[in-house]
């Protein structure tokens, strides 16, 4: 649970553009690609699970983007984000 959290919080301060862009951030030696879009007071981080990359919630981030700054992310080893045992891999 620390380490999700810790996750979300890297992305939250990391993310400051509003235009949907595939960006990357280093969190517990694994690189993971997240977006941040849309603009609002109110953030919502968009997590996909089951195997699925980020842009699974893009219809519903669409729909949400003229109220709401969104971020999601594809967790480790999918899609564009690396696995950790490709870190241990490279060292």
């Amino acid at each position: 649970m620390l380490r999700k959290i810790s996750i979300i919080a890297l992305l939250l301060i990391m993310a400051n553009q509003v235009a949907a862009k595939t960006r990357f951030a280093d969190v517990n030696d694994v690189t993971l690609a997240y977006e941040d879009s849309g603009k609002g007071d109110i953030i919502v981080v968009f997590d996909a699970g089951f195997g699925t990359p980020k842009n699974t919630w893009q219809p519903i981030i669409k729909q949400l983007e003229q109220s709401v700054r969104t971020i999601s992310y594809s967790r480790a080893g999918i899609g564009q984000s690396s696995s950790l045992c490709e870190q241990l891999h490279n060292m």
